[in-house]
């Protein structure tokens, strides 16, 4: 398994439970907008692809669903470390 799908994994873990709009669906559909900018500007589309996979990671952590139409910050939700360097 490359380092890609790893990182595809490990977002899925975590945001396969949201339900903000900001789950492993958007991140999907954000990667592949994102190759599609990578490609036509030569740029480096393993970092792009990681950092489309992961970039509500961190957001899941503080945002929560009120309503099908309103979300609000967790006022006591603590940020999950998420270690990729062994990746």
């Amino acid at each position: 398994m490359d380092k890609i799908e790893k990182v595809r994994e490990k977002a899925k873990a975590l945001l396969d439970s949201d339900n903000s709009g900001h789950g492993m669906d958007h991140s999907e559909r954000v990667l592949r907008l994102s190759l599609q900018f990578a490609e036509a500007e030569s740029a480096n589309t393993e970092v792009v692809s990681m950092a489309a996979l992961l970039h509500d990671v961190a957001i899941r952590c503080f945002i929560k669903k009120v309503s099908p139409t309103q979300t609000t910050a967790c006022s006591n939700s603590q940020p999950k470390a998420v270690d990729i360097t062994a990746i």
